[in-house]
């Protein structure tokens, strides 16, 4: 029989659908759900034998593809990934797949809701509020979102969808996104208008960053690109860490050169210690953007179906 291993950590969590999928298209399903996700040798015994594993955010290059022989599919349940050797599973004739789409809502949500918080300093505030047991007034006033100009960094299903909830503010939508054309941007809908990256970083009120994390844009946000930007503009990231340069955008924080950012991730995950987190400028979330109820049980039901597609 067929093996499939999950390492997964919200695979199937919260519904056993996936699994079943996967069972009744005569899989022996074996979940490992993996915490250590940069320990490529914890994860190589989790695959052990198996000739399909789901993964999430967890490594896996040489060491997995060296120790898994059986090894035919890496199904991913996400989007981005940079965290498999796609060189090297090319070579080897391993089939890496992933879920575009599948929390498209999750993630546009969370990117809004960072944007949102950054802007008005709401964690800030709240936090003020309750350690003077509610006599505290903000210090400062904020800048609305209505009619303001919002750049939109990588234009795949999740810009496009953060462009559909900025058209409800009645802003100016930017997008910058290197592999679309504009014909494949529908107008009507998005009301966007495709520029070039220095176009968007010079005229953007708020940057929403939503790109895979490749060799060629690494630190795309990098002091030159900061220092492109209007003065007092609020950035969010809900994609990949290593698309900032976090010395970078801390100093343009500790400035002013940028109002607020709103981080969803980090370079280094989980990130302990990092600087970012200690500034009153900054809301962070642990890398949970694409996670809710409907997403998971959406993006599992892909990842087993890229797995059956794939033997069938």
């Amino acid at each position: 029989m067929t093996k499939v291993v999950s390492l997964a950590r919200s695979f199937a969590k919260l519904s056993n659908e996936p699994i079943k999928k996967l069972q009744d298209a005569g899989f022996d399903v074996v979940i490992n759900r993996n915490f250590d996700v940069y320990d490529e040798d914890k994860i190589a015994k989790m695959i052990g034998d198996a000739d399909a594993v789901i993964v999430g955010s967890d490594k896996v290059g040489q060491t997995v593809f060296d120790s898994c022989p059986n090894l035919k599919i890496v199904s991913k349940q996400g989007v981005g990934l940079n965290n498999v050797d796609l060189d090297l599973a090319r070579e080897r004739g391993i089939k890496v797949t992933n879920t575009p789409g599948a929390n498209r809502e999750s993630t546009a949500e969370m990117a809004w809701l960072l944007l949102m918080a950054a802007n008005r300093n709401l964690y800030h505030e709240s936090n003020e509020l309750k350690k003077n047991n509610g006599d505290y007034g903000a210090k400062t006033i904020q800048n609305d979102l209505f009619g303001k100009t919002i750049g939109i960094i990588g234009f795949g299903a999740i810009g496009k969808t953060v462009a559909r909830i900025a058209t409800g503010f009645k802003m100016k939508i930017l997008a910058y996104d290197p592999f679309i054309n504009l014909d494949e941007i529908d107008e009507d809908d998005f009301q966007a208008k495709l520029v070039t990256m220095d176009e968007l970083l010079k005229e953007s009120d708020f940057i929403t960053i939503h790109s895979p994390a490749t060799k060629e844009n690494h630190h795309m946000i990098n002091e030159k690109a900061i220092s492109k930007m209007k003065n007092g503009v609020v950035i969010t990231n809900a994609a990949r860490g290593e698309l900032i340069d976090e010395d970078a955008l801390y100093s343009a924080l500790k400035s002013g050169k940028v109002k607020a950012a709103g981080l969803d991730v980090f370079e280094g995950e989980p990130p302990i210690g990092n600087k970012l987190l200690t500034l009153d400028n900054v809301i962070g979330t642990p890398h949970v953007g694409g996670q809710s109820v409907e997403s998971s049980h959406k993006l599992g039901l892909h990842a087993a179906q890229n797995i059956i597609d794939f033997f069938k």
